[in-house]
């Protein structure tokens, strides 16, 4: 991964290289999460077709500061920021017409929550919280 603190600024004659280091790329507020990226390019030079199964939401996105079994048990808030983002992602994800199913979206219940939870499909549809 590359680290920087300022966005990557687009250059359209460079489109491919750009495309690698827009993969590469993120904030240095994320550097915490030490992740790794692999990057598989074929002999012709055609990327290799990838699906997103899965979008995970950190810690940063729970807007609750507290943990307990109530909150853990509970279900998902529709106005809780992380289902907020997952809810825009998802929309733009059925608006590119691209995926079949949408990914699974899973977020921490609050910031102190251990593990991840799967956020219902049916708390992304747009329509019942517009």
């Amino acid at each position: 991964m590359h680290y920087d603190a300022k966005p990557l600024e687009y250059c359209e004659e460079e489109t491919k290289s750009f495309a690698k280091k827009i993969l590469i790329y993120k904030k240095t507020c994320f550097r915490y999460e030490r992740e790794y990226r692999t990057i598989l390019e074929s002999s012709d030079g055609k990327y290799l077709p990838i699906r997103i199964c899965r979008i995970t939401l950190g810690r940063r996105f729970a807007t609750k500061t507290k943990t307990n079994e109530a909150t853990e048990n509970g279900d998902f808030d529709a106005n809780d920021a992380s289902v907020k983002i997952a809810r825009k992602f998802a929309q733009k994800i059925r608006k590119s017409g691209g995926y079949k199913e949408l990914p699974e979206f899973c977020a921490y219940k609050s910031k102190y929550s251990k593990k991840t939870q799967k956020i219902p499909p049916n708390v992304l549809e747009v329509e019942s919280y517009f």
